[in-house]
């Protein structure tokens, strides 16, 4: 789930499995990045939620490069 918290930032919640199931909900790195860029460019501060029980390696190593190379400041709080 992502949302605008103010004009310049943002929240995602990352909770269920990385990676497509057929089971439960889950975030995939295509979904992720399609959210991402839908928040736009002036988007300066993200804070990520994140609860997962694991899912996929390639999955999980694209979502993270994504934020990493995105030019907000982010901030990831591990809730499990």
């Amino acid at each position: 789930m992502v949302k605008n918290e103010k004009k310049n930032s943002a929240e995602i919640t990352i909770y269920g499995t990385i990676g497509s199931s057929w089971w439960d909900e889950s975030v995939s790195a295509n979904q992720f990045a399609k959210d991402l860029k839908a928040l736009g460019e002036e988007i300066e501060e993200i804070t990520v939620l994140l609860n997962s029980a694991g899912g996929s390696v390639f999955d999980g190593l694209s979502i993270r490069s994504l934020l990493k190379n995105h030019k907000a400041t982010v901030t990831v709080y591990v809730d499990g």
